[in-house]
C-alpha cells in the first residue's frame, strides 16, 4: 500500500481544435488552461495468492479555484482517475490480464447518444492474453 500527497500540484489541459475549447474548460481565445492545486494518489498492489496480481491505483486532483473562471472547475470538484488490473499466470508461459481504467473530470464535456453535452465517466477496459517466456 502507498499514499502521496501533494499540497502544491498542477496541471495543464492542451486543445489546439477550437470547437472542442469549450467541452474541456479552455477560452476559445486560449490552446492551453494551467491549474495550481492540491493532488494525492493511492496505491494497492497485493500479490499474497502465488501466480496472481492485483494492482489498484487512484489518483485525485482538485484545483485551487473558487468558481471565478468556471463553476464546474472550482475547489472541492475533484478530478479522479482510478486503474485497476487483475493478472493471473498459468504454466509459467501464459497470462491472462483484465485492466480497467476510469476517468472523471469536472468540468470536461462529453455529448451523449442524443448529442446532450454532460460530464460523464470515461471507462475503458482491456483484456490481453500473453504468452512469455523467461531464459
Amino acid at each position: 500500500f502507498s499514499i502521496y500527497s501533494s499540497p502544491v500540484a498542477g496541471t495543464i489541459s492542451t486543445c489546439t481544435d477550437a470547437d472542442f475549447r469549450e467541452r474541456y474548460g479552455i477560452k476559445l481565445d486560449k490552446t492551453n488552461l494551467a491549474e495550481l492545486g492540491l493532488s494525492a494518489k493511492a496505491g494497492v498492489n497485493y500479490t499474497k495468492i502465488e501466480n496472481l496480481k492485483i494492482i489498484s491505483t487512484v489518483g485525485i486532483f482538485t484545483p485551487y479555484s473558487w468558481g471565478e473562471k468556471m463553476e464546474r472547475r472550482r475547489f472541492g470538484n475533484f478530478d479522479v482517475d482510478w486503474d485497476f488490473a487483475i493478472s493471473y499466470q498459468f504454466l509459467k508461459v501464459l497470462n491472462v490480464t483484465l485492466r480497467t481504467s476510469l476517468k472523471y473530470y469536472p468540468g470536461v464535456l462529453i455529448a451523449d447518444k442524443e448529442g446532450t453535452m454532460a460530464e460523464r465517466v470515461q471507462f475503458k477496459s482491456i483484456l490481453g492474453l500473453g504468452v512469455g517466456y523467461s531464459f
